[in-house]
């Protein structure tokens, strides 16, 4: 398909589309009629595909006055039956477009340019990735993998974005005998570096600049030298001018140098596009991978954050450990973003993702997230991931309580006692939790196995002094009084008072005048009770 000579604001259309195209000037007219007014653009199954096989330079097809964000808002569109992108590349490169072609089931992309092209996308679209042989001829046609899940890509809508890699042209490189001198001085600068003597590396680097501006190595070493002594504003100075100096010979450890400069100042932002930049050109570098992860999550792009992560997992099994704990902040972070936003499918989502990575990565990780949901009351959660925890290793103490006060708190009584049974056989000489489990019993109606087993932690722990089994009294009482044996009930709750335990003597005072309430009614009860007789 070609167009007729004359740029498309004449009216000059195309008539019609290759079989699976879809004519997306026609469900977007608005969008259309931004670039080319003519009405006829807006009525003919004109698909993206016929801008990119026609005819003339892309300046005088495109709208000159576009932004980037507007070409990166019209890649958005998304159709029922094809997905289209495009993109726009710098001041002169107008050059790209995806056609997705149903009949097919293939993605096939088309260039006018021959400039490294990547596409970015989700998880299960990195096989689109032409990072590796992307250099086409003007015009030339890459057929992807037809692996490509078209229906999942269309029924959630996905739109990829089509990010154009063409770095600035290079600074201007020093005079030949500066260059080879700049070279000559920098080996015995290098040994400062090596020895991280900073301020004489410094020193040495700047005389050296001084002569050669231009020099990579030296403006490499006054960045690292800065960054080493903790100035991170003049280290990002130089580690920039090492990006424009080099040009298109830049390389992904030249953009990663630069995004850690700019972590440590706590620009975030700044520094997730400098690795987003470094992906691109070291697509499966872990380092990068990973630390672009997390400078998504610190910049507040949690989603893009699970996805690049899940990325590192997938490739990078040495570094397991690190994607799986930072996996299960960002998935929480999503889920708690996808939630206020409105978007609870998603949320739960994420949820689900968090459970998934955080039991993955077990310790610390899943015991913080633990430690969240106990505080936002959510016991269903945590006792979820807690289980996890277990599954993997059942005498983990510290899992155990937890799980059997959030069972507890859930209402789940019996569960929580059995908990509470299989931590103490691994603590047996806690008498805090030997309260706390008696009182659980009381609660769920066992008061007369908890009076019995009351009896028998008392008389196991009493030589450990009276604030140790305080917790025991006062449980020990609460079973009495459930039983009916209010003078008995008195005498532990007293007991319990005259310990001065912190936290139980204060209500076990209060329970020896509810107990004197109820030995009072039960006498009156048996005087009334004679009287009638």
């Amino acid at each position: 398909m070609s167009w007729p000579p004359g740029p498309p604001g004449n009216g000059n259309i195309a008539s019609n589309c290759s079989p699976g195209l879809v004519d997306t000037w026609t469900r977007y007219p608005r969008a259309c009629r931004r670039c080319w007014p003519s009405p006829a653009w807006t009525c003919n199954r004109t698909a993206w595909g016929s801008l990119i096989s026609s005819a003339g330079p892309w300046p005088t097809l495109a709208c000159p006055s576009w932004s980037l964000a507007a070409w990166q808002g019209m890649s958005r569109l998304c159709a029922p039956s094809a997905a289209t992108m495009m993109s726009r590349g710098n001041q002169t490169r107008y050059w790209m477009l995806t056609i997705v072609d149903t009949g097919s089931r293939t993605a096939k992309l088309t260039t006018r340019d021959r400039y490294p092209i990547m596409i970015r996308g989700p998880r299960h679209l990195r096989g689109l990735s032409l990072s590796h042989a992307s250099t086409m001829a003007d015009g030339g046609n890459r057929v992807l993998p037809t692996s490509l899940n078209i229906k999942r890509l269309l029924s959630s809508c996905v739109v990829l974005s089509v990010l154009a890699l063409t770095a600035g042209a290079a600074l201007a490189e020093c005079a030949p005998g500066q260059m080879q001198e700049a070279s000559r001085a920098y080996l015995s600068a290098a040994q400062f570096l090596d020895s991280q003597q900073w301020d004489q590396a410094i020193s040495r680097l700047q005389s050296i600049a001084n002569v050669c501006p231009e020099h990579v190595e030296t403006n490499r070493g006054l960045g690292k030298a800065f960054y080493g002594k903790g100035d991170y504003a003049q280290s990002a100075l130089y580690y920039d001018r090492v990006v424009r100096i080099r040009g298109d010979k830049v390389e992904a450890g030249d953009f990663a140098n630069l995004a850690k400069a700019y972590a440590k100042q706590k620009k975030y932002k700044e520094a997730r596009g400098e690795y987003m930049k470094a992906e691109m050109l070291a697509p499966e570098d872990c380092g990068v991978l990973f630390n672009l992860g997390v400078m998504h999550f610190a910049a507040g792009y949690y989603t893009q954050s699970v996805d690049v992560l899940e990325a590192s997992l997938e490739a990078c099994p040495q570094i397991r450990e690190h994607s799986l704990k930072q996996l299960a902040k960002s998935s929480n972070a999503a889920a708690k973003q996808q939630r206020k936003a409105g978007n609870n499918s998603k949320a739960e989502y994420y949820d689900d993702l968090a459970v998934q990575y955080g039991g993955a990565a077990g310790g610390s990780t899943t015991y913080d997230m633990v430690k969240q949901k106990m505080t936002a009351q959510d016991y269903a959660g945590a006792i979820n991931l807690l289980q996890q925890m277990l599954d993997r290793n059942p005498d983990q103490p510290n899992a155990l309580l937890t799980m059997a006060r959030a069972q507890d708190a859930a209402g789940q009584e019996t569960a929580s006692v059995a908990t509470y049974r299989r931590y103490l056989a691994l603590k047996p000489d806690i008498t805090e939790e030997i309260g706390t489990m008696l009182q659980v019993m009381v609660e769920s109606g066992q008061a007369t196995a908890a009076r019995d087993e009351a009896a028998a932690a008392y008389a196991k722990h009493q030589a450990k002094g009276r604030l140790a089994v305080a917790p025991i009294l006062f449980s020990w009482g609460r079973a009495l009084e459930q039983t009916g044996q209010y003078e008995e009930a008195k005498a532990k709750f007293a007991e319990c008072v005259a310990s001065g335990h912190e936290k139980y003597a204060p209500p076990a005072r209060a329970y020896v005048e509810r107990m004197d309430g109820l030995m009072a009614q039960e006498a009156a009860q048996r005087k009334k009770s004679r009287q009638s007789g």
